[in-house]
């Protein structure tokens, strides 16, 4: 049964390939550079898609984290409201607080899961911001992904996709 599955999936991949490679042909792209461009933008979509993906992902998390936050502060507030009781004689007592000493793999997740919510803050905060798709939207999230360390080749193969299809932008 898995094999059924694959082949329509493998069926359905060069339907969409080739549907991708007809409407290639009628926006005029050589035909020696049909199969490269139309890879080229599977794979800019395909890198968008999973941007945004990680993006929901995150923000979901943090809608929870937010809530807990709130019902904390609730429980602190009532504990503060309560009736306080006289001081004793006896010494305060002194806690010294151990931080634990964290592995390399939990130092490089506590690091990269900022540099993740870092990067989708900023994607976040420009698609919050802009209502259009525009040249300046498009340099923004340019800039976005090169800092990202997306890579100079994934941003230009994103920009000349955009370009190249929106002469508008340009």
């Amino acid at each position: 049964m898995a094999g059924e599955g694959l082949a329509y999936l493998s069926v359905v991949g060069e339907q969409l390939l080739q549907a991708i490679l007809n409407l290639l042909g009628q926006m005029g792209v050589p035909e020696s550079q049909r199969l490269m461009v139309a890879y080229g933008c599977c794979y800019a979509v395909v890198t968008l898609l999973i941007l945004f993906l990680v993006w929901r992902m995150i923000r979901r998390r943090i809608r929870p984290q937010k809530k807990a936050e709130v019902e904390k502060g609730d429980e602190e507030l009532i504990a503060d409201s309560a009736p306080l009781e006289l001081a004793t004689d006896a010494q305060p007592e002194i806690a010294t607080v151990e931080e634990p000493e964290l592995s390399l793999f939990e130092r490089m997740k506590a690091g990269l899961s900022k540099t993740q919510s870092a990067l989708l803050g900023r994607v976040d905060a420009l698609f919050s911001s802009s209502s259009t798709v525009d040249a300046d939207f498009l340099e923004e999230l340019e800039e976005i992904l090169i800092t990202a360390d997306f890579g100079m080749r994934t941003t230009q193969l994103y920009r000349r996709f955009w370009y190249e299809n929106n002469p508008a932008l340009a």
